[in-house]
């Protein structure tokens, strides 16, 4: 029903400044009209022509906002909407990344004639292009980045967070403080009965400021300059704790968990930066570098309480779980190799061995029965 009524408004008024914004709705109602069939692959033909028709009018609806309203700030949305359901065939192996990539060239090539909506475009497929090369989608963010134009916020968060792992922190901090005045809080004073969207982009801004103070503080704690560092480290426990109360329920403020228990061991209430610390890495919808982070942190917890053999384990286990982030992991093998080189001169006790079982006793024959 909510579908027919917005298209219906669609197509009376197909002029009118807000069709735009049915267009953004109805783009996530077909795409959650598909997905509400069930699994594509254990789907009959009928249910899988009607998860079919959902995906095409999705793409459908947010293609005609890039053609009829280019400047409509619903764009971004649009933009999200068919990366998303692009994501959603290839996982049911109906298209290939190579195909995904077409598919955003060919709308490059049709809005050549307008800057704006390619520089756009470019920023939501950079997202895609950045699973495989960060270098590249860096690149191409950077060659079409504009000030004054309004972006997604997880668009914008990728930029930020790319800015972040080439140490480029001032220029990172200028992209979390764009999403916050892009997405401004509206004159309310209670900042959850926003709309989710500008609840989403305020919870980026926090967690891309946040991320960017604790690595500021990784750097200064590299040069000796520990009273800085430990500044830095509590203004972002201070922006990760603010997210987690307003926004608790974005997947955000499951990674603020990791600045705040930095800040919490550098306040040396280790026993609250643990239990944080052992919820990211239990998470199912933690990333892996997130996880690694988080171990590498709990091993290094351990080990300044003297549980040197809890340290070693996490330490150990970070190369065998999450090779793929070779920093963290590389640092887990030369800190847990310190450790173990440590165990062999004495300095540190060695690990204590389980009792050894006590050996059972024969039970006490029964008494001959008596005929």
């Amino acid at each position: 029903e909510a579908i027919a009524t917005y298209e219906e408004f669609v197509e009376k008024k197909p002029d009118h400044p807000t069709a735009a914004d049915a267009l953004v709705k109805l783009g996530g109602l077909w795409k959650g009209y598909a997905e509400s069939q069930g699994p594509y692959l254990a789907l009959d033909a009928t249910k899988r022509a009607e998860w079919t028709k959902g995906v095409e009018k999705s793409l459908a609806s947010s293609e005609r906002i890039l053609a009829n309203f280019p400047e409509h700030v619903g764009v971004a949305a649009a933009l999200n909407n068919m990366l998303a359901v692009l994501r959603l065939q290839q996982r049911v192996r109906i298209k290939t990344a190579a195909d995904v990539e077409a598919y955003f060239a060919a709308l490059l090539e049709k809005s050549k004639e307008n800057p704006n909506l390619v520089s756009k475009i470019t920023f939501a497929i950079s997202g895609f292009i950045a699973e495989q090369d960060k270098a590249k989608a860096l690149k191409q963010m950077e060659s079409v980045y504009r000030e004054d134009l309004r972006y997604g916020a997880e668009e914008l968060d990728l930029f930020g967070r790319s800015l972040i792992e080439s140490k480029r922190y001032d220029e990172a901090l200028k992209i979390y403080d764009k999403i916050e005045i892009d997405y401004k809080m509206p004159s309310i004073t209670d900042p959850t009965k926003a709309p989710r969207e500008t609840q989403e982009a305020q919870a980026i801004a926090l967690f891309g400021k946040s991320k960017v103070l604790q690595e500021q503080a990784a750097g200064l704690k590299a040069e000796g300059k520990a009273d800085e560092a430990a500044k830095k480290t509590g203004e972002a426990g201070a922006l990760a704790e603010q997210l987690k109360k307003l926004y608790g329920w974005s997947k955000y403020a499951l990674e603020a968990n990791f600045p705040q228990a930095q800040s919490l061991h550098e306040q040396k209430k280790d026993d609250e930066a643990m239990k944080l610390l052992i919820e990211v890495i239990k998470a199912k919808d933690a990333t892996p570098e997130l996880r690694a982070r988080s171990m590498l942190l709990l091993g290094k917890i351990h080990e300044a309480n003297g549980r040197f053999e809890n340290a070693i384990d996490n330490f150990m286990k970070i190369a065998a779980y999450y090779s793929a982030v070779a920093d963290a992991a590389a640092e887990g093998l030369w800190l847990g190799a310190q450790l173990l080189e440590k165990q062999a001169k004495g300095e540190i006790p060695m690990p204590t061995p389980p009792p050894k079982a006590a050996p059972k006793e024969a039970a006490p024959a029964k008494p001959a029965e008596k005929k």
